[in-house]
């Protein structure tokens, strides 16, 4: 919806405040539609520092199940460390909203990496055939 409006609005600013004709290229405005719907995946890392805030974590997490296809918990007991790995699929808003609420949480850290955007589609299916 943030995408659409933005478009929208950026088209009004296109046309209405167009200097005088031929001297300013207009450039295509990116299909709202295509921005909102592409899906990306990644592996979020989650670090929890104590155990105070495992039941907030799990809380978020629990909100944003949509987007999460594994998940791996790790207790590292020598230094009271507790891991949480994270393979997602979800728009970069998607992504950001858990991100972003998991490092708001006190005593966690969170850090994510994200496949480039469209993913691994292989234009060619040929194309790593062997001989």
């Amino acid at each position: 919806m943030i995408v659409k409006r933005l478009c929208s609005a950026l088209h009004y600013v296109n046309v209405s405040l167009r200097p005088s004709p031929g001297k300013v290229k207009e450039l295509p405005l990116p299909d709202p539609e295509v921005v909102l719907m592409e899906k990306r995946t990644g592996i979020v890392g989650i670090f929890l520092e104590s155990r105070e805030e495992v039941a907030r974590v799990n809380e978020v997490l629990s909100r944003h199940a949509e987007i999460i296809l594994a998940r791996m918990g790790l207790p590292v007991r020598d230094n009271g460390l507790n891991v949480i790995a994270l393979i997602v699929l979800g728009t970069t808003d998607e992504l950001g909203a858990l991100t972003g609420q998991l490092g708001r949480l006190r005593g966690v850290s969170v850090k994510s990496m994200l496949s480039k955007a469209g993913g691994s589609h292989d234009p060619d299916p040929n194309l790593h055939r062997p001989g």
